[in-house]
């Protein structure tokens, strides 16, 4: 997190974690990343997820067990 003061939890899923701080920013952590994000980029990405998260749901791709996070570079 940020310099920023009194954040508050909008959610949590074990290391994921959504805050909404004093300066107007969402900061979004996964692990040791964190998103910092103003409202628009917020929801931006929020929709994009959705958006991905049935398509993946539509191609019965959802397999159970403990989601992973795999960060993938330009390179990749």
């Amino acid at each position: 997190m940020s310099d920023c003061d009194r954040p508050v939890r909008l959610a949590q899923s074990g290391s994921l974690t959504v805050d909404r701080c004093s300066c107007g920013l969402v900061h979004v952590t996964i692990g040791s990343t964190t998103l910092h994000l103003d409202d628009r980029a917020f929801f931006h990405v929020a929709r994009q997820l959705d958006v991905a998260a049935e398509a993946l749901a539509a191609r019965h791709v959802m397999t159970g067990g403990h989601p992973t996070l795999r960060l993938v570079t330009e390179d990749s």
